[in-house]
């Protein structure tokens, strides 16, 4: 279970906090990865404000490619198979064409 597939439903409310550039999202989690983020957490110790938005921004900075595998565009394509492995054949493909 990766914690991209717990951030699948963002509500988009979004309240600009003081003057800074950051936002403040409600997510929805289903039991099961709420439960392996919280392990998670515990584990590493960190917030799971900091691991969510770490995992946004580290998709924010994503080649399209990259971020269509992680998020499977469609719900067929979470269902068939691990977004994993074309993150991983993108990421390769891309190091063998020297872009990465």
């Amino acid at each position: 279970m990766t914690c991209t597939h717990a951030l699948s439903k963002i509500n988009h409310m979004a309240k600009s906090t003081n003057s800074s550039k950051r936002f403040v999202y409600r997510i929805e989690l289903t039991t099961h990865a709420r439960d392996e983020l919280v392990k998670y957490t515990e584990e590493i110790g960190m917030t799971q404000i900091a691991i969510c938005s770490r995992l946004i921004e580290w998709l924010a900075a994503q080649p399209p490619d990259v971020r269509s595998a992680v998020i499977a565009r469609n719900a067929d394509d979470a269902r068939d198979k691990s977004p994993t492995i074309d993150v991983v054949r993108s990421y390769l493909q891309r190091l063998s064409d020297g872009e990465a």
